[in-house]
Parts: C-alpha cells; sequence; structure tokens
C-alpha cells in the first residue's frame, strides 16, 4: 500500500528539485510504479502546476515539457504543420513503439539547471 504523509503542489522547478532531494520525498506523476509493493513517502511532490504538459514553438524547434501526452503531439497544429502530418500517424499506428519515448520519469530530466523538459 502507499503511504503519503504530506502532498506539496510546487510552485517552481527550484522549489521541487529542493524537496526531491530528500531520498524519502517523490515526485508524482501517473503513479503506477509507486503504487506496486509497499511505500511510505514522507511528502509527495506534484509537478501540474508548472506548464510542464506545454509545447512551445520557435523558428528552429519545438520545446516539449516532460509532462506532454502523445494527444499534446497528435492534436499540436505547429507539430503537424512542421511534419505534414506524421506525428498523428506515428501517435496512432506505432504507440507501442512510442511509449517508450515516454516512459521515462520527469525526475530523470532534472539537471543542474533544473530543466524537466525535453526538446525535439
Amino acid at each position: 500500500m502507499l503511504r503519503i504523509r504530506e502532498y506539496r503542489r510546487v510552485e517552481s522547478l527550484e522549489e521541487a528539485y529542493e524537496l526531491n532531494q530528500k531520498k524519502t520525498n517523490r515526485i508524482i506523476g501517473g503513479g503506477l510504479w509507486m503504487k506496486i509493493g509497499d511505500r511510505n513517502l514522507m511528502t509527495a511532490i506534484d509537478l501540474s502546476g508548472l506548464g510542464l504538459d506545454q509545447i512551445s514553438e520557435t523558428e528552429d524547434e519545438f520545446v516539449i515539457g516532460c509532462m506532454a501526452t502523445l494527444r499534446d503531439l497528435e492534436v499540436h497544429p505547429g507539430l503537424n504543420a512542421y511534419t505534414d502530418g506524421a506525428v498523428p500517424q506515428l501517435c496512432n499506428r506505432w504507440w507501442k513503439h512510442l511509449w517508450k519515448i515516454w516512459f521515462f520519469r520527469c525526475t530523470d530530466f532534472i539537471c543542474g539547471t533544473g530543466l524537466l523538459c525535453g526538446i525535439i
């Protein structure tokens, strides 16, 4: 059973990073693997208010937040235009392979600068 003592919805990446330094604290998202086994968490850290599910576009790149879903990719007009409709086809046909891309936890992307997003 998963037991959580405190739930914190953080307001910044820095706050999330600091809270995540303790081994008894965890960033939550989905929670599938956290529910397996017997776990006691001091603090569950929620990143959902940080806008990490956004997809932004510049002249040179698309910046895809680590919490963006395959559906977000599928319906993004800029990605569809840039790939000439290939992204929705990939999401629909090859989802069995694409899940590996999104399997990484958001915490895997925290680096010294506090970035949590991947760039494509």
